[in-house]
């Protein structure tokens, strides 16, 4: 019998900075430079994200013959919302080397192989806040 195991974790941390500035009423026609404009507005935003996964996988092997597999990761992800953060993903997978039995060796089928396997895979995207709002009308008809 051959036992494997794996365990361990990954921390994904990212800092974005975007820097932007609109300029408007140039001084000179045909220069449109920012040094150019008299108007000039300046924005800085900052995004930080942070991922923590953790990860384990497990192999089982018997007399060459029978095979198991699992894995599974649960990821927390800071850019999602408070109470949905956590992400599990699994995965399990089975063989069965069926020419290894001596009843069935042979010297026509010298391998044969039944396998199945299940996993769940996916990655947490970006998320913002929606700040949807019902407009409101204002003039027109009442």
């Amino acid at each position: 019998m051959v036992f494997d195991a794996m365990v361990g974790n990954e921390i994904v941390n990212r800092v974005r900075r975007r820097d932007y500035a609109y300029g408007m009423n140039f001084n000179f026609p045909g220069w449109n430079h920012i040094n150019n404009a008299s108007s000039v507005t300046g924005e800085q935003t900052l995004r930080h994200t942070r991922t923590f996964g953790t990860f384990g996988s497990l192999a089982l092997a018997y007399k060459s013959m029978l095979f198991l597999n699992a894995t599974g990761r649960n990821d927390i992800v800071s850019s999602m919302p408070r109470n949905n953060r956590s992400f599990f993903y699994p995965s399990v997978s089975a063989g069965f080397v069926f020419t290894e039995l001596e009843s069935v060796k042979n010297s026509v089928l010298t391998m044969g192989k039944l396998r199945a396997s299940y996993a769940e895979v996916g990655q947490a995207g970006d998320y913002y806040e929606s700040y949807y709002d019902k407009p409101t009308y204002g003039g027109g008809f009442l």
